[in-house]
C-alpha cells in the first residue's frame, strides 16, 4: 500500500472498496448522506455545488466535527476580517443606517451561501487527501481504515463541536447586541 500509483487506484470511482473507505473516514454521523454525494462527485469526475445546511447554517461547528481545522480557521479569518474593515472604514457611522443593514445582510447572506454550497466538494477533497494519505502510510488496508476511523468524527467530537457552536453564536448575539446600543 505505500506506493502512490496503488493508493491512487483505489481512488477511482469505480472501486468497491471506495465507499468502505469513505465511512470509514466519514464515520457514523450522517455517512449514508456523504456516501451518497462522494458517489455523485467521483462518478462525475468533479465535486459541483450542492447544498449542505450543516455547512451553511453551522459553518464552524460544522467544520470543527469534520475536521477541517484550516478551512475553520481561513473563514474565521475572513469573517474578523470583513468586521474589522467594516468598523476602520467606519461604514457603521457613513452608510445610512437601513443600507447598513441591507449590506450586512448581504455579507451573513454570503457567509452562509458559500459554505453552504460548496461545503461538500470542500469535505469531498478532504477525505480523499486523507484517505490517499492512510493508504501511502499503512502497510495493509485494515491499518488504512483504522487510521481513517481513528481521525473520523464521533458523537464526542459533536457534542464539542455543537457547544462551541452555541458559544460562538452567543458571543456573536452579544457583539451584535452590544453595537445596537452603541
Amino acid at each position: 500500500m505505500s506506493s502512490d500509483p496503488a493508493a491512487s487506484s483505489f481512488l477511482s470511482a469505480d472501486n468497491p472498496l471506495m465507499p468502505r473507505l469513505y465511512q470509514a473516514a466519514v464515520g457514523p454521523l450522517r455517512a449514508d448522506y456523504y456516501q451518497q454525494q462522494f458517489e455523485r462527485f467521483d462518478t462525475l469526475g468533479k465535486a459541483l455545488p450542492s447544498w449542505n445546511w450543516a455547512a451553511g447554517l453551522c459553518t464552524l461547528g460544522w467544520m470543527a466535527l469534520r475536521g477541517l481545522w484550516r478551512h475553520a480557521a481561513i473563514y474565521s479569518a475572513a469573517l474578523l476580517g470583513v468586521i474589522l474593515l467594516w468598523w476602520a472604514l467606519g461604514l457603521h457611522e457613513l452608510l445610512p443606517r437601513p443600507i447598513a443593514l441591507a449590506l450586512a445582510l448581504l455579507l451573513g447572506f454570503v457567509a452562509v451561501l458559500l459554505p453552504g454550497l460548496w461545503g461538500n466538494a470542500i469535505y469531498h477533497r478532504i477525505v480523499r487527501e486523507r484517505t490517499m494519505q492512510a493508504l501511502t502510510q499503512s502497510s495493509t488496508l485494515v491499518e488504512a481504515m483504522e487510521q481513517l476511523q481513528a481521525q473520523a468524527p464521533n458523537p464526542t467530537r459533536l457534542q464539542w463541536a455543537t457547544t462551541g457552536q452555541i458559544v460562538s453564536v452567543l458571543l456573536l448575539v452579544a457583539l451584535l447586541w452590544s453595537l445596537g446600543s452603541v
